[in-house]
Parts: structure tokens; C-alpha cells; sequence
């Protein structure tokens, strides 16, 4: 999961490209979606996930992955009652 940015403002999407091998391995990591302030943490999480080769004997030298991961609005906690 990644955390929601301390410096982001709403909620928002962000779509990642990830570009692996054939052994399921990550290469390369693109931002697709427009620039917004979730990008960062989008690519920290990303970056740390694993995949598994893919079962299949003909997969090609490079496989494309999209992500899309969203960012919803925190929840304030709740004030004390004066």
C-alpha cells in the first residue's frame, strides 16, 4: 500500500507503466497519468513489489504492466468534544 503523500492535497490516481522481463523481473517504471503530488509515493510503492515469472514458455523479452493506484483523501481524526 502506498502512504498517502503528507504534502498531497484530495484524492487521486496515478497509472504506472512497468516494463519487465520475461522473468518477471522490473526494468523500467513510467509515469503514464498526469504529473499530481501522489506521483513519488506511486513509484515507492511500485518499485517495491515482486512479481512471478509468467507460466507460459513463449512470453516475449518484455512484458508491459500498468498500475493504477489511488490515493484517497485521509480521514481527519475526530476532535474531543469541548
Amino acid at each position: 500500500m502506498p502512504a498517502y503523500p503528507p504534502t498531497a492535497v484530495g484524492s487521486g490516481l496515478v497509472l504506472v507503466e512497468i516494463t519487465m522481463t520475461a522473468g518477471g523481473e522490473p526494468r523500467d517504471f513510467r509515469l503514464v497519468s498526469p504529473v499530481s503530488g501522489f506521483d513519488v509515493a506511486a513509484l515507492d510503492a511500485v518499485r517495491k513489489w515482486r512479481f512471478r515469472p509468467a507460466p507460459a514458455t513463449d512470453v516475449p523479452d518484455r512484458v508491459f504492466v500498468y498500475a493504477v493506484l489511488g490515493f484517497r483523501t485521509p480521514l481527519a481524526p475526530p476532535q474531543p468534544l469541548r
